[in-house]
């Protein structure tokens, strides 16, 4: 330090020590970078965190702070005054890893995280101050995929240092990123038709929560592969990380016909990170191979009772979900619950002729008006009908939502009603994963409440000719006895038909069906032809914002009211 900066500093000391802390930040942030090293001097009595923060304001600037800065600077630094000398030295009372491990306690684990182990703490987290949580120096999937994600913008690597830069601050060798396991693009757009397991969106375990890396994946050790937080294997959800999400598959496995390959883990026939077809079921279900291969690893299709099982038809090109479930059943041979008449009298040429060329070979109109032969309500609606499903006049017909064999799911639907739905409404999908407030019925119950799954007298298939009966159906005042009797709730005419307990919680409106005005206060229109409806003011879906889904998607109603009243 110069002279001149030390006498200086002793007759602001004879003003007072208020002002030496203001002095220092002047000072300090003038000496040139040759004399940073030297940190300048303050008296013993001085060192406080006040002191430290007036240079170094930033350590305190952000939403998160280290809890150890409220016990003061020194937790972790030591700071030595020589008043002879006139010298003040800053070090950490230690390095590293074992600098956090003084307040941090660890416990010892088979797998371990890289920099964990090395004890690169602050790769991952901010010493001081941050605006994410646990102070990382990321929102947590951008941090996670610095390191596991390819070619990332963030990380910039120095091929001729051998080091990697990430997220514009730490540094770190090139070897240790190299190791790191690289899991490609982590992070397709949620919803739609997904090819990889989801990672972003809402987490169905928790209200509220989004789901992350940490959602599976301990940050720092575990006593699971990949760092998991609990094995992927075992029948019951507390031993088994995967069916704490998938509630529907543990009860499949709690059937009375079991698949044997359950005990063998998920990851047995499941991915997790890595890519596969969209719209198709390796897509959908996460499989680590298509249909049949993946089942004929274990199931030789030469063997003569599966050829008998099968009354001979070739299915080595088959998918074997479309009659098994792959998890667990009631019946036998793992057949789904939910089984088409002719599969279980096994008239198979209802819709079958004999194989030609080792291929299936189905009767004409198989896929569609064969089905309406046997359907004739649908058929009648379908010839009558304004609006039609898009999906029913694909060369795929019925069997684009129907399994014509056996199905996990009533009706023999492939899927789950509002998963079936979102394969192909893929706007929708987006919002139920990235809305913080969505309608149940869209969403928890059942698309089928409000829409026609066939056919409708309008574009969209509503069950309403008008928006307003529609949602007045549910919210509406007439309602409120019925939900008070209990049992059984009929909606529209009867052709719905919900368990009042699911209604519980729902916003009853002071005014019925048919009443123009009333909502949100006494007089207000509710209805003005097609230029005020329900939805001009809600979103019938999702939105953020508030739980009223405003479609301003503001917390307060001010700015969707400004739209009109301005």
């Amino acid at each position: 330090m110069s002279a001149s900066v030390r006498i200086t500093a002793r007759r602001l000391k004879v003003a007072g020590r208020l002002i030496l802390p203001i002095f220092l930040l002047i000072v300090y942030r003038q000496i040139d970078a040759q004399t940073l090293a030297e940190h300048p001097y303050i008296e013993a009595s001085e060192v406080n965190i006040d002191t430290c923060l007036s240079c170094h304001p930033e350590k305190e600037q952000g939403n998160f702070l280290h809890s150890a800065i409220d016990n003061g600077c020194e937790t972790c630094h030591q700071v030595v005054s020589e008043e002879k000398t006139e010298k003040t030295s800053i070090t950490l009372l230690a390095k590293g890893g074992e600098l956090c491990r003084m307040c941090h306690e660890t416990k010892p684990h088979q797998v371990v995280h890289g920099p964990y182990k090395s004890g690169d703490c602050t790769l991952c987290h901010e010493p001081h101050a941050s605006n994410f949580p646990s102070q990382l120096r990321a929102d947590e999937d951008t941090l996670c995929d610095s390191c596991h994600g390819t070619n990332q913008a963030n990380t910039q690597i120095d091929n001729v240092a051998q080091t990697v830069r990430m997220l514009g601050s730490q540094t770190f060798p090139l070897a240790a990123f190299n190791n790191a396991p690289k899991l490609g693009t982590l992070h397709p757009p949620p919803g739609g038709p997904v090819s990889t397991h989801p990672v972003a969106g809402k987490d169905p375990r928790k209200s509220k929560i989004l789901l992350k890396c940490s959602s599976c994946h301990d940050p720092h050790a575990s006593d699971v592969s990949k760092l998991l937080r609990k094995p992927a294997e075992g029948r019951e959800t507390s031993e088994n990380l995967c069916l704490s999400c998938h509630s529907e598959v543990s009860l499949q496995i709690q059937k009375k016909v079991q698949h044997a390959a359950v005990d063998m883990g998920c990851v047995t026939c499941h991915t997790v990170h890595a890519p596969q077809p969209a719209h198709k079921p390796q897509g959908v279900f996460h499989l680590v191979q298509a249909q049949p291969d993946l089942c004929l690893n274990c199931h030789d299709i030469s063997d003569e009772s599966i050829q008998k099982a099968h009354v001979n038809q070739p299915i080595a090109a088959s998918r074997c979900t479309e009659c098994h479930n792959p998890h667990g059943s009631d019946r036998a041979k793992l057949i789904n619950n939910f089984a088409h008449p002719p599969f279980t009298d096994k008239a198979c040429d209802t819709c079958h002729s004999e194989p030609k060329d080792g291929k299936v070979v189905l009767n004409e109109g198989a896929r569609r008006d064969l089905c309406l032969a046997c359907h004739p309500k649908v058929q009648e609606s379908l010839a009558t009908a304004k609006f039609v499903h898009a999906a029913l006049e694909k060369d795929t017909g019925c069997v684009s939502c129907h399994t014509p064999h056996a199905a996990t799911y009533i009706h023999q639907t492939r899927r789950r009603s509002i998963e079936l739905c979102l394969t192909c409404h893929t706007r929708q999908s987006i919002a139920w994963q990235g809305k913080e407030y969505i309608h149940p019925p869209a969403f928890e119950i059942s698309c089928a409440v409000c829409h026609h799954p066939h056919v409708g007298e309008s574009r969209r298939r509503v069950r309403a000719e008008e928006v307003n009966k529609l949602c007045l159906e549910c919210h509406g005042k007439q309602i409120r006895p019925r939900l008070e009797a209990g049992g059984t709730v009929e909606l529209f005419e009867g052709t719905v038909k919900l368990d009042a307990a699911a209604l519980a919680g729902m916003h009853l409106l002071p005014i019925g069906l048919g009443e123009t005005r009333g909502h949100p206060i006494a007089g207000h229109p509710v209805s003005d032809g097609e230029k005020i409806t329900c939805i001009t003011c809600h979103n019938p879906h999702a939105a953020d914002g508030s739980e009223r889904r405003f479609v301003t998607e503001s917390a307060s109603s001010s700015p969707l009211c400004l739209q009109c009243h301005k």
